[in-house]
């Protein structure tokens, strides 16, 4: 019997202290839950709001609710602030620091201006933020290095200045992928440290005033697939380093004074490189033939530098060519032919721009403005003969050529005038139900979608097809119902593949959204209307 009373008396002591536990737990969220309110509050205070975009932060609704604030399942911290393109001004509060379950800050495309605040340097488990495109000063803060999960920091179009921290490579941003810095008024050299940022995926620092070298340690990134320095002062050669980068796509160094020659084998040491721009240069040296081999080559411009010799590249294995150009080098040894390479450009079918212009070029050099002003009589590209000048031929050309597609222009714009005057005032009869939806929704950002589909759950979904999965949603600020459609390929896909498509529950499109998603990634999505057991028919 006393045995019992011990066990039974135990078990009420262990079941005190976890109800206990239990109350201590809710009330230390509710409390660090409290925290992030009044950072936000703070945060807002701060802000130029001319569309009311945070006119539901406040005590009457559930932060967690509140308009570009993702909180966390579990815990119920704040851990996404996307307020991207939201015409919003003024500066960012230090107390965003106080946000510490922070893993997403997108600021982007609005006008902020001010420092950013050191205090974003406490932000341990911050993994993107963007801040790009307002006008933000001051310089890049130093204690940002801290944030040891930092994957994604684009900061371009701004009026940051000072220079780049020189221990930028030294510190845990070990995981950063994308640094984005181009386009502000940054100054001084390139910090060697670049070279140890292991993950990194795309750099652009372009137009700046950058000055000096190219580190020879930018040799180093093995995973780099961008890299973007143009519009700047940087000199001497490039590093041949940069040139066995095998995950290099995207090359732009224009508007420098780099010297040099292009390596000759650029063009097996690169296979994936579908962009090389190096105009306006001191390069000098020839065109590596072996640029034969890149068959991903979209844009070659080698533009405004000293490269010399014959043009020996093959193009026939460059189908996806739309840019090319060698103009005012010194090609060519005025030979009759100079121009054989032309002729390979007949498989390159997408090619939108030719420059050959101010080189050494002998043979008959065609006029080349442009696709649509080629000429110069080549049959293997189907291009025309040029006219002769002031020929009666030539008049007569002129009159079909110009007076009457003019006369035919102005008789097709006035048609298109009438139809659309007469579909406008058709339209100002639509109902006003949908008139009430486009004027709630002009835009909706990725976090919206992701709150009023409750985290795209498979409890709301409700269809799939060859072009993504289609959600159910409520916009919590109005009860608005929508179907959202991710899109994994591109938006012209999906309008063409809308014409086939019959689904009693998608009536109407209302908005689209192009965004990045919680992992910095690219997010696509149309936004309808959902109407209960309706048609499109109806």
């Amino acid at each position: 019997m006393f045995s019992s009373i011990f066990t039974t008396t135990t078990s009420l002591a262990t079941l005190i202290w976890c109800f206990s536990l239990l109350l201590s737990s809710h009330s230390f969220s509710v409390h660090t839950n409290e925290t992030d309110r009044l950072a936000l509050l703070a945060i807002k205070s701060q802000f130029h709001d001319p569309l009311e975009v945070t006119s539901s932060w406040d005590t009457s609704v559930n932060l967690c609710q509140w308009t570009g604030v993702t909180c966390g399942r579990r815990h119920q911290r704040v851990t996404e602030l996307y307020l991207r393109n939201q015409s919003l001004g003024g500066t960012l509060s230090p107390y965003v620091g106080n946000l510490s379950f922070l893993k997403l800050i997108h600021l982007g495309d609005n006008n902020f201006y001010g420092e950013i605040p050191d205090e974003v340097g406490r932000l341990s488990r911050l993994e993107t933020l963007v801040v790009a495109n307002n006008s933000f000063s001051g310089k890049i803060p130093t204690n940002l290095s801290r944030c040891s999960n930092l994957i994604n920091f684009l900061s371009h179009k701004n009026n940051l200045v000072g220079e780049i921290p020189a221990d930028i490579g030294y510190s845990s941003w070990s995981k950063l992928e994308k640094l984005s810095i181009a386009v502000n008024h940054l100054r001084g050299q390139l910090p060697a440290s670049i070279g140890n940022l292991s993950a990194l995926q795309a750099f652009d620092v372009g137009e700046n005033t950058l000055h000096g070298r190219i580190p020879e340690s930018l040799g180093q990134l093995r995973s780099l697939k961008f890299l973007n320095v143009e519009e700047n002062n940087f000199s001497g050669m490039v590093p041949v380093s940069i040139y066995n980068i095998s995950s290099l796509e995207m090359i732009f160094l224009p508007a420098n004074r780099l010297e040099g020659i292009l390596p000759l084998n650029i063009g097996f040491n690169l296979p994936n490189l579908k962009s090389l721009i190096v105009a306006q240069n001191n390069l000098t040296g020839p065109i590596p033939h072996s640029l034969s081999n890149a068959s991903n080559l979209i844009e070659l411009n080698l533009g405004q530098n000293h490269f010399t010799g014959k043009v020996s590249i093959d193009f026939n294995g460059l189908s996806d060519l739309a840019w090319l150009s060698f103009e005012a080098n010194n090609l060519g040894a005025e030979a009759s032919n100079d121009l054989d390479f032309v002729f390979s450009l007949t498989n390159c079918s997408k090619l939108e721009w030719l420059g050959l212009r101010k080189n050494q070029f002998g043979g008959n050099l065609p006029h080349l403005v442009g696709n649509e002003n080629l000429c110069g009589g080549l049959d293997e590209l189907h291009l025309p003969s040029c006219p002769l000048k002031g020929s009666r031929k030539s008049k007569v050309t002129f009159l079909v050529k110009v007076i009457i597609p003019v006369i035919m222009s102005c008789l097709i714009l006035s048609a298109c005038f009438l139809v659309v005057y007469a579909r406008r005032r058709r339209s100002a009869h639509k109902d006003s139900n949908s008139l009430l939806i486009e004027q709630k929704f002009p835009f909706v950002s990725y976090a919206a979608l992701r709150k009023a589909t409750n985290e795209f759950s498979t409890s709301n979904m409700i269809g799939q097809g060859s072009f993504g999965i289609v959600y159910k949603g409520i916009f919590s600020e109005n009860g608005m119902v929508v179907a959202v459609k991710g899109v994994s390929g591109v938006f012209v896909a999906e309008f063409e593949a809308l014409r086939n498509i019959r689904h009693r529950n998608l009536i109407k499109i209302i908005t689209i959204c192009s965004s990045i998603d919680s992992k910095g990634a690219d997010f696509k999505a149309l936004v309808y209307e959902y109407m209960e057991n309706g048609s499109l028919e109806e």
